[in-house]
């Protein structure tokens, strides 16, 4: 979601007469979109912003800005703690972005962290997208779910959703620049609702426009999953077969105590169902560990949600609390060692479960949506499969189509590794 948002300043920028600078050192305008979800992010954040600290001094006119999550919890309070910066902005007013700009030439503190259901203020048009031939929409922001841990109701707002026709409109457009795949973006995305269309409307009016190959959605609230929209995946190919679905715990008192509003065998139900009715179904999760009052006990109960279920990955993560949030007036009574202790023993189970279930794609010949030069190694190429695993490849000829057949020859923890098969 940040890495879109980013996508549309920098198109509000490049319609401003800018351009992306080389280095840091030699940019007119540098702005820091921040998240402040975690503990560790926030402070890298500052961490960031303390070593631009220099470049403003030897270079007056550099606008800084600090945008997104952090700007929006911390407020005014960045002025106190990093008077170097020109202006803030939280994540719904990227349409003050210009304002803002123009206000830092002739102004050394601007201010815009309020809260603005600013959908059209930027034309998606003008967005720069850096994933083609995948792009990701935004079709709500702000989340009303009230997560006793999480900080996002305060950074983004309560839920706002876009316009059924815009997102519509906005999907065409990509679809005749190319674009193959699309990404449905939201806080809480199952829980979309304009006027009287739902998640479930809109993914049907999104499957009408034929040349967009497929349509993924992230991220999934357990609760708002619902009975039809996994058979809207089930029923339609283009949809794709992966679904990031945050569990969180595997224990049931701890779930409560975070304020989920269901059970573990309430989430099994429903992975099990869409294991049991799409063909190769993956599934990625979000996971807290060392939640406050968290025991032995609770944990092992994660532990055997997570060999029950078998994730694709998990991203994994040690409690750390975040201010003005209900957890964080709990007793932080497990101690940071043994937290570290869980996070591991959960990342070495999900390494050894990943490796297992990648080995077994071995031999397959897999359809992958190729996107660029592989991270692994420059003579490879890479790409997703629909079910959202990433493929490098090896590729002796130039590619003539955007999807393309690869046989697996090998795996890792992390990837496929393949070739190419020629038609």
């Amino acid at each position: 979601m940040n890495d879109h948002d980013s996508e549309k300043i920098s198109g509000v920028l490049s319609s401003m007469g800018y351009a992306p600078s080389a280095a840091l050192s030699d940019a007119d305008v540098i702005l820091l979109n921040t998240c402040s979800v975690r503990e560790k992010s926030f402070q890298k954040a500052f961490a960031f912003l303390g070593r631009l600290k220099k470049m403003k001094e030897e270079n007056p006119s550099l606008i800084i800005g600090f945008c997104g999550c952090v700007a929006q919890q911390e407020g005014s309070r960045i002025f106190e703690r990093a008077p170097h910066v020109n202006f803030i902005m939280g994540p719904r007013s990227l349409g003050s972005i210009e304002k803002l700009i123009d206000q830092s030439s002739s102004s050394s503190i601007c201010l815009d962290p309020l809260w603005k259901d600013d959908f059209s203020m930027i034309r998606f048009e003008s967005f720069v997208r850096k994933t083609f031939p995948k792009a990701y929409i935004t079709i709500m922001e702000g989340c009303n779910r009230g997560c006793s841990y999480c900080i996002v109701p305060q950074t983004r707002g309560r839920e706002a959703c876009r316009p059924f026709q815009e997102i519509i409109r906005e999907a065409i457009f990509l679809s005749e620049s190319g674009f193959l795949e699309i990404e449905l973006l939201g806080q809480n995305v199952n829980g979309y609702r304009f006027e009287d269309k739902t998640f479930v409307d809109l993914l049907r009016g999104l499957l009408k426009i034929h040349s967009l190959k497929r349509i993924r959605f992230t991220t999934s609230h357990p609760s708002h999953l619902s009975l039809e929209i996994m058979r809207e995946m089930k029923e339609n190919d283009r949809m794709c077969n992966h679904v990031h679905l945050p569990v969180q715990s595997g224990s049931d008192r701890i779930l409560k105590l975070m304020n989920r509003g269901y059970t573990a065998r309430d989430y099994i139900e429903k992975v099990f169902w869409l294991k049991e009715n799409i063909k190769d179904f993956t599934l990625s999760t979000d996971i807290i560990v060392g939640f406050p009052g968290e025991d032995d006990s609770d944990f092992k109960d994660t532990i055997s949600l997570i060999e029950k279920i078998e994730f694709q990955n998990i991203y994994s993560f040690a409690y750390s609390p975040r201010p003005g949030t209900p957890a964080a007036k709990l007793n932080d009574n497990v101690p940071h060692s043994v937290k570290l202790e869980r996070l591991h023993s959960l990342q070495n189970l999900q390494t050894s479960i990943q490796e297992q279930a990648n080995r077994e794609w071995i031999g397959r010949d897999v359809q992958v949506l190729y996107d660029g030069k592989s991270k692994k190694d420059n003579n490879m190429l890479s790409g997703r499969t629909k079910n959202n695993k990433i493929v490098n490849f090896y590729c002796r000829e130039p590619l003539k189509d955007r999807i393309v057949t690869v046989k697996i020859k090998d795996s890792s923890v992390h990837c496929l590794i393949g070739e190419l098969i020629l038609s």
